[in-house]
């Protein structure tokens, strides 16, 4: 599981999928899948993009632009991020940069 965690947050910008974190640990692609289930309570995309917001709040204290913000966090497009982002903290990513 940690091996999982910590290749999600050494490749947060690149495109991952399932797959990926499966490979990077030597199991298939259900186990990993039923290993974040049992452990998290949650899917390993949504895992995965929970760390990519918490990530994106770091990098909006800093002097980035949201679409560069936006593919720092492994978004493909910008667009995605915002819908994302206000889905988990009710408020855009620049609201966000407004209100901290």
């Amino acid at each position: 599981m940690l091996e999982m965690i910590h290749y999600l947050r050494d490749h947060l910008s690149q495109k991952i999928t399932i797959q990926d974190m499966a490979d990077a640990v030597s199991i298939c692609r259900s186990r990993c899948c039923s290993i974040f289930s049992q452990y998290l309570h949650t899917s390993p995309i949504v895992y995965l993009n929970e760390l990519r917001l918490v990530h994106s709040t770091e990098l909006l204290s800093k002097d980035y632009s949201i679409v560069s913000i936006s593919k720092m966090c492994g978004f493909s497009r910008p667009s995605y991020f915002n819908t994302q982002f206000k889905k988990r903290y009710h408020m855009t990513p620049l609201e966000y940069r407004h209100s901290s």
